[in-house]
């Protein structure tokens, strides 16, 4: 399973009893005695997720939901969590967090790089940061096509455009307002 970057995810939990492995544990609140979330990011350290009733859901018998905040999923790479429980089986997870080349939100959104006269860069590489110190990538990278353009795909917000090819010199990042 694949995850984006930086943002909120549900992941999947199964809790059965770990005296014969089948039978599922049902009716878990989020502050059951001894339940704990974990997780381990990408060149992270173990990390214990606080759990609330927003972030902790029981979808079926035994099948729950943690939410894990965009800022727990922040490094590309394999993105390990388990849950522990007594009387449960302790459950782990992995899924691999990435980077989408394009984004995943729900407005398009063209910029295009050019020269002062207005002659199109063709062959850069483009990518977008949420942040003005470029610490959280939410998508690319990209290369501009002929005429300079890329295309995302980026929910309404204040995003950080960020730019380079041999040769050239860009004043990055480039604020940009998605609305």
């Amino acid at each position: 399973m694949e995850i984006p970057i930086a943002t909120n995810n549900w992941l999947p939990v199964l809790l059965v009893s770990n005296s014969d492995f089948v039978t599922p544990i049902t009716d878990v609140a989020f502050d059951a005695t001894g339940l704990v979330v974990s997780y381990l990011k990408e060149g992270g350290s173990v990390t214990t997720l606080p759990l609330t009733s927003d972030n902790w859901v029981e979808a079926d018998d035994g099948i729950y939901k943690a939410q894990f905040p965009a800022a727990a999923c922040n490094a590309v790479g394999l993105f390990m969590y388990w849950v522990t429980l007594p009387a449960a089986v302790i459950y782990p997870g992995a899924v691999r967090v990435f980077i989408p080349e394009t984004g995943e939100g729900a407005k398009t959104f063209v910029y295009t790089l050019s020269e002062s006269g207005g002659i199109p860069i063709a062959d850069a590489e483009v990518w977008v940061t949420s942040d003005e110190a470029g610490e959280h990538i939410v998508a690319g990278s990209q290369r501009s096509s002929v005429m300079g353009v890329t295309t995302w795909y980026l929910d309404p917000a204040d995003y950080y455009f960020w730019s380079q090819k041999a040769g050239y010199n860009f004043d990055n990042p480039d604020k940009e307002t998605v609305s």
